[in-house]
């Protein structure tokens, strides 16, 4: 763990600490999926972020990730979707 960071020594402490060294070790599968993904450094942000505010690291991770910008093509950039109001859809659910 040493390797990985801080933040990831962390997070095992705490799977191990909370759910058992054997299945820690099942469930530790997810951060390293994460950090094969996303990277070590973004995967060890979410998790230190997770740790301080007492959350569950695996929950933080298994949420996609929001990306930082989206170039939109010209061709779409004034395009807009028109959206239906939430009553239509109320209306659809009581017919049903």
């Amino acid at each position: 763990m040493p390797q990985l960071g801080r933040s990831y020594e962390r997070a095992w402490r705490h799977l191990a600490d909370t759910r058992g060294s054997h299945d820690a070790a099942r469930v530790f599968k997810v951060v390293l999926v994460a950090a094969l993904e996303r990277g070590i450094e973004e995967t060890g942000r979410v998790l230190e972020a997770a740790m301080n505010a007492a959350r569950s690291p695996l929950l933080d991770l298994r949420q996609e990730p929001t990306p930082q910008s989206v170039t939109v093509p010209d061709r779409l950039a004034g395009h807009q979707v028109p959206a239906s109001p939430l009553a239509v859809y109320d209306a659809l659910g009581r017919a049903s």
